[in-house]
């Protein structure tokens, strides 16, 4: 677990020197994303992400581990960086998904699934995603998460080569 929180900080950290890699935007209904470098320039994940008017933002990343990373912005949260809550991820349909969140910083809370395959099944059930535990519980219209994560797996391949 904590190779895991590592890399996801490491995802997270020093957003003003990732960039995304040439030719490989992702758009898909309103989820827009790519490939990112880290702070070395090389590969680092695929991702995309979907905003809402109220400032609150999902993030769908593939690693170069083959996990998912479910990322959730809210602006109200006050929460302590490198923190781990006890949550669940669950759509309208299936069953819920438990495990440790962990807050990236204050506002920014990072839920990990595996195996991809599995993960990609869940989140392609349903239209509506919530995340409970976290001191957020509202759900989010994420219609297009299963297609979109089609295409950022498929970015994530690419890169892996």
């Amino acid at each position: 677990m904590r190779k895991s929180l590592v890399l996801v900080a490491a995802l997270l950290a020093a957003p003003a020197v990732a960039k995304d890699l040439p030719d490989t935007a992702i758009a898909f209904g309103l989820w827009t994303g790519g490939a990112a470098t880290d702070a070395t320039g090389a590969y680092s994940h695929c991702y995309a992400s979907l905003s809402y008017s109220n400032g609150e933002s999902i993030w769908v990343n593939v690693t170069k581990d083959e996990r998912v990373e479910l990322v959730f912005v809210f602006p109200t949260l006050s929460l302590t960086p490198g923190q781990e809550l006890d949550a669940s991820l669950m759509m309208e349909t299936g069953v819920p998904s438990y495990g440790k969140a962990l807050a990236i910083d204050a506002k920014t809370v990072s839920f990990s699934l595996a195996p991809l395959h599995d993960a990609h099944v869940m989140l392609a059930q349903g239209n509506w995603i919530r995340l409970t535990g976290v001191g957020n519980d509202l759900a989010y219209e994420v219609r297009g998460l299963g297609g979109v994560l089609g295409l950022v797996r498929s970015c994530a391949e690419k890169q892996r080569g």
